[in-house]
């Protein structure tokens, strides 16, 4: 497969395991490239989800518009076998006279669980990415526990801008709460992730009127750290790497 736009390849390591790190603009990338990448990281994005049937064609659709559709796609694949590990996808957004990050899903393979491969592949993007405020839907603790480390997350904001992204008529919001989100999505409803009982521990289960075994999610928006106080989280994962391979 051809590497388009914004293809800058590193070979870092984590957890023992050499991986290249290849990033996209997904939006000039070709019908036929669009294609391999979903085939390519739809196994990935079902254990991201905790769902077994990579065939039903809500799980598809999801890949292809949330996933390929990104404005920015980052994918992590072991070096000796090119298996995908990882990706990040992103976009960027102007709403209340700032400029958000859109950070839009980041799965990592349990292999590299606590690696700070996931953490690695969100600050390196936000550095490049140059925004002052990030915001998300989500309905895991891992999720909100990833922003904080880059973001002070601000309910005010949150709300503000639940309103502004969901401003259909068809979704309740409560708060920074948009109900019934994923009724649609995937196998038809419920929580994001399949495994509901699997999940439970990790979903967010603190915030007033959200039910996320009903589909309901959470929007998070904050401001982001400072360049500086991004580049020390950067140091702090410090993995072993060679830049600009296979450019």
């Amino acid at each position: 497969m051809e590497r388009l736009i914004y293809p800058r390849s590193e070979i870092k390591v984590f957890n023992g395991v050499c991986v290249q790190i290849d990033r996209f603009t997904c939006g000039e990338l070709d019908t036929e490239n669009k294609k391999i990448l979903a085939q390519e990281l739809r196994p990935l994005t079902g254990k991201g989800f905790l769902r077994n049937n990579l065939e039903d064609p809500k799980f598809i659709m999801d890949v292809n518009e949330h996933i390929i559709g990104a404005e920015r796609l980052i994918i992590v694949r072991k070096l000796m076998d090119k298996s995908p590990v990882s990706f990040i996808a992103s976009g960027k957004l102007e709403a209340l006279n700032l400029n958000f990050y859109y950070l839009g899903g980041i799965i990592v393979d349990p292999e590299f669980h606590k690696s700070g491969l996931g953490k690695y592949l969100l600050v390196s993007d936000l550095l490049e990415a140059k925004k002052d405020t990030i915001f998300l839907c989500t309905q895991s603790k891992k999720m909100r526990g990833l922003l904080g480390h880059v973001a002070s997350i601000d309910y005010d904001l949150s709300i503000k801008m639940a309103e502004f992204k969901f401003q259909n008529p068809f979704h309740k919001r409560v708060g920074n709460v948009i109900k019934g989100l994923y009724v649609d999505s995937f196998i038809g409803g419920k929580s994001l992730y399949e495994d509901v009982n699997t999940f439970a521990k990790d979903a967010i289960d603190d915030i007033s009127g959200m039910v996320w075994k009903d589909g309901d999610s959470a929007v998070l928006a904050g401001y982001l750290k400072s360049e500086n106080k991004l580049k020390e989280e950067l140091e702090k994962i410090s993995p072993i790497f060679r830049e600009g391979f296979g450019n």
